[in-house]
């Protein structure tokens, strides 16, 4: 009977590391492992023309590859940590989906910071979990240090997988402006089973927002397609409800998209989503502004007003019809908005802009 409990306890570690490898080979995608000296070299050729190169060295020798787009009066930078499936050098012919990506947030009056990871792009070394967090946690201080931002300046934007270190990063370190997470994932094995099995397979599993997302602080945004097949739009609402839960959350998005192929990374290149992430994503941003100088709620209720008019607006330019009327700013929470932020220039002085 012991060589049987012998022979047992084998093959369940056999069965154990071909389940840790195979896991590990899906979520770190060798296909995004390009020769690092040429993804530079794309890099030099195609972002130039809307932002600047970094590259911060390692003690181990190895390199992160960034870019970073400045805004004109920048009140707050975002650092965007990006999905598993592409680089910053991707992109097919004359065409660099990851850029085109970082170009469409870097909004009006926001600097921009986006990075790839390690064993991606121009970026160097070994792709593992911890790695990843480590990436992320340079990029952050670099945009602290290097750039001088503010922490409570700094919004995390974070895709896919990036939501995985982007939850971590701000579970352990506080005090950062805001988040928004695009089709945010519970972890890496769960979007491939079920919850039951999931528990089964917690020890192997990998970016375990589940038991992050309670350290985390903040506003934030959420956006999910709801026809998402990679990250099942049943992680976002599960994330938002966690979210809300803590009263945390500054809005929950479903964005529709038709075609289930476009509906994760993709949902940045069609309309309508587009146009929605776009919507959206300004609307968080001028609600942190407001957020600075008045009292909570008054600051979403205009950014609520303000997005009903910005949508408005969009519907109209296109020439349809929409089921949300056209508001205008209360003569009441106009003047509230503007007594709030005259009362709050008077006691802490007005902040600059960069």
């Amino acid at each position: 009977m012991e060589w049987l409990a012998m022979a047992a306890v084998l093959l369940l570690s056999c069965c154990a590391v071909l389940l840790r490898r195979t896991l590990h080979a899906l979520t770190f995608k060798t296909s995004m492992a390009s020769d690092p000296g040429a993804a530079w070299a794309v890099l030099e050729a195609t972002v130039p023309s809307w932002g600047e190169l970094v590259k911060l060295a390692r003690p181990d020798g190895t390199e992160l590859g960034m870019v970073y787009v400045r805004g004109q009066r920048s009140t707050h930078l975002i650092v965007y940590s990006h999905g598993n499936g592409g680089a910053l050098s991707s992109g097919h012919g004359s065409v660099y989906y990851m850029q085109e990506r970082c170009k469409l947030l870097a909004r009006p009056g926001v600097d921009l910071l986006c990075y790839d990871y390690s064993g991606y792009g121009p970026s160097t070394g070994p792709r593992s979990e911890q790695r990843w967090h480590d990436d992320c946690r340079m990029a952050f201080k670099y945009g602290e240090g290097e750039l001088g931002w503010a922490r409570d300046k700094i919004i995390a934007v974070g895709q896919s997988i990036g939501t995985g270190v982007t939850i971590r990063h701000l579970s352990l370190e506080h005090g950062y402006g805001g988040v928004v997470l695009f089709h945010p994932l519970r972890s890496i094995v769960r979007t491939r089973v079920g919850s039951v099995a999931a528990l089964l397979l917690r020890w192997f599993d990998l970016f375990n927002t589940d038991s992050w997302i309670a350290g985390m602080e903040g506003p934030a945004l959420v956006m999910h397609a709801e026809s998402d097949r990679t990250v099942p739009f049943s992680h976002g609402d599960y994330i938002q409800r966690r979210l809300q839960e803590g009263g945390q959350l500054f809005r929950f998005v479903a964005l529709h998209v038709q075609d289930p192929a476009q509906a994760h990374g993709g949902m940045f290149n069609v309309s309508p989503s587009r146009e929605q992430i776009v919507l959206e994503l300004d609307t968080f941003i001028q609600y942190l502004r407001d957020l600075e100088q008045v009292h909570p709620a008054v600051a979403l209720e205009a950014s609520q007003i303000e997005r009903q008019e910005r949508e408005a607006a969009q519907v109209k330019s296109q020439g349809k019809r929409h089921g949300i009327p056209v508001r205008r700013m209360r003569p009441g929470v106009s003047k509230k908005l503007e007594q709030e932020r005259d009362g709050g220039r008077q006691a802490s002085g007005q902040r600059g802009v960069r």
